[in-house]
């Protein structure tokens, strides 16, 4: 019978409380950019470029994102800040830092968050 009651008050509280709806995302809640699913991301990989809550973009072979701005990498650059807002592989290849295998972000090495049973979201093992 207690059961029953949990049940029913908890269901009560639901419908009393009504659902609520995350914020879409815009200049007030979002560094990076946006998704047109209205979700926000950092905005520092090659496959989502962007800041100020603009619309994420994809930069063109050959450039890298750094500070939400798609640009030239200079050839040299191998994997660092300037190059790479993803991880470094064990290759010292840019990774975006959003695979499970190759999660990380601002140039760091790669982390395989599988050996540890997680998942990669925005950049990081959880």
């Amino acid at each position: 019978m207690r059961a029953l009651f949990l049940i029913a008050f908890a269901a009560a509280v639901l419908v009393a409380c009504g659902q609520t709806t995350p914020a879409k995302c815009n200049a007030t809640n979002c560094m990076g950019c946006c998704t047109g699913a209205g979700d926000c991301l950092g905005g520092n990989t090659f496959f989502d470029c962007g800041k100020g809550a603009e619309i994420c973009t994809t930069c063109d072979t050959g450039q890298g994102c750094v500070g939400g701005t798609c640009g030239a990498v200079p050839a040299d650059a191998g994997c660092g800040l300037a190059s790479c807002g993803g991880c470094c592989d064990s290759n010292h290849v840019c990774q975006t830092g959003i695979q499970d295998n190759a999660c990380g972000t601002h140039a760091n090495a790669c982390v395989d968050c599988n050996d540890a049973g997680l998942g990669c979201d925005m950049h990081a093992c959880i």
